[in-house]
């Protein structure tokens, strides 16, 4: 990432990290906003590249269910909608959305047909609020936070069962969620900031930032309806390699 996350900076990180971008000739970024991102910050005296990530297929070769069978999820999935969000839990993933879009649904819309998971460890000192550790609690039925580091099989295991992949952030510069979800042919959402737009297949699967309801809204129209259900998931097929030009790609690796 070209720049820090909001609740991430580091000084001694960045610093490291300084060093290393005035020392090296050229750049590699996966999206125009990094790209823009990199020269605001750190001028325009290296030789900067901005190319397309593709969806990661390998991880459709991975599978551990060691967690899918102590969790019950085939049995949760037998009448209910999977919902997705995975990876380390950190301010600006917008994880407090999430959960304040979570009780929208169950509480005020009373959708009893979702279930919830959050995969991922708090780290930068990521606290929950009192509030949020009772919702989870009460919320236990519908709710699963799995509070560990997960490996790519695990993880892989999970996408595969999920229904719909979530990315609620606050900020954002070229997340890897995507490209995994994708990989493994799942719908996201997403929210409309760094480089999502660029990367997410419809801008029906853009949402606003800090905008709890229309998340829940957005979760709502991808699963409670088949017909946008197999809209989204046809989308991810036929879309994975659009927009992407792999020689392009290949071009910039070798050149760089």
């Amino acid at each position: 990432d070209p720049v820090p996350h909001i609740g991430e900076s580091e000084f001694k990180k960045q610093s490291v990290k300084k060093i290393y971008f005035y020392l090296k000739p050229n750049i590699q970024l996966f999206s125009q906003f990094s790209k823009t991102a990199f020269i605001s910050r750190y001028g325009n005296r290296l030789k900067t590249f901005a190319s397309k990530l593709l969806p990661y297929k390998s991880y459709s070769l991975l599978q551990n269910d060691e967690l899918i069978k102590k969790y019950k999820i085939d049995e949760i999935k037998k009448d209910k909608k999977v919902i997705l969000l995975f990876g380390r839990v950190s301010q600006y993933k917008g994880v407090n959305i999430y959960l304040k879009a979570i009780k929208y649904l169950i509480d005020d819309l009373k959708k009893q047909n979702l279930y919830f998971m959050l995969l991922g460890k708090p780290v930068h000192s990521f606290l929950f609020s009192e509030d949020e550790k009772n919702m989870m609690a009460d919320f236990r039925d519908h709710f699963l936070h799995i509070n560990d580091y997960l490996d790519v099989a695990e993880l892989a295991a999970f996408i595969k069962k999920s229904d719909l992949i979530v990315c609620p952030y606050i900020e954002a510069t070229q997340s890897g969620v995507i490209m995994t979800s994708y990989g493994l042919s799942k719908p996201v959402i997403a929210t409309n900031v760094g480089a999502f737009p660029e990367y997410v297949i419809s801008e029906d699967c853009l949402v606003e930032p800090n905008n709890h309801v229309n998340l829940a809204l957005s979760i709502l129209s991808s699963t409670d309806f088949p017909i946008a259900e197999e809209s989204m998931y046809n989308l991810v097929r036929n879309n994975e390699l659009n927009n992407i030009n792999i020689i392009n790609f290949t071009n910039d690796l070798i050149y760089a």
